[in-house]
């Protein structure tokens, strides 16, 4: 993980654009704090292709590999889930506008970390300022929206939660109105 202290202005358009999808992984991240991510005991399994949401998946726990697609009229979005240990990695590709964007999130020691494929900055939140966001009601996503989830038992590889190398994380929770908030 690498730290920027320059400006956001040298990102273009195209990058503010790949983020903002990423801030809607970010949500999904608030989420899964937010109804109880990361507790411990066994997954229940039997979920091949069931309608649940994103609350209900992340309420049973566990270690599980849990793949996922939701489709609306303006955004289609498919993906794997891994959870383990109080940690949960996802692998995306989402579609929004006709444009196709494959993000990242590793969830970890009560932060997450976001990134797309094709741009090397990234962001970065705890899991605190999502719950506050998620208490007032501020983000976008309803963690009661059913999406089709298929998911079964998984062997965790600890490997899989390990942040890329060269990606700049800004972090959300120290913007106090500057753009000098990238960290490493």
């Amino acid at each position: 993980m690498e730290t920027d202290n320059s400006s956001g202005s040298a990102m273009g358009g195209t990058a503010w654009y790949g983020l903002g999808v990423v801030a809607v992984v970010l949500v999904l991240a608030g989420a899964w704090s937010y109804f109880g991510g990361g507790a411990g005991g066994p997954a229940s399994v039997g979920n091949a292709g069931t309608q649940m949401s994103l609350k209900d998946l992340l309420a049973q726990g566990g270690s599980q590999k849990c793949a996922f697609s939701s489709v609306t009229d303006s955004f289609e979005s498919s993906g794997t889930v891994y959870v383990a240990d109080g940690q949960m990695r996802g692998d995306f590709t989402s579609v929004a506008g006709g444009q196709p964007v494959m993000s990242h999130m590793v969830v970890t020691d009560n932060t997450s970390y976001v990134w797309t494929d094709n741009y090397q900055q990234g962001m970065m939140m705890s899991f605190d300022a999502m719950t506050a966001g998620q208490e007032s009601g501020q983000n976008a996503v309803d963690p009661n929206a059913l999406a089709d989830y298929s998911c079964e038992p998984w062997a965790a590889d600890a490997g899989i939660f390990v942040l890329p190398d060269g990606i700049y994380f800004l972090d959300i929770d120290s913007i106090t109105g500057t753009e000098d908030d990238f960290v490493e």
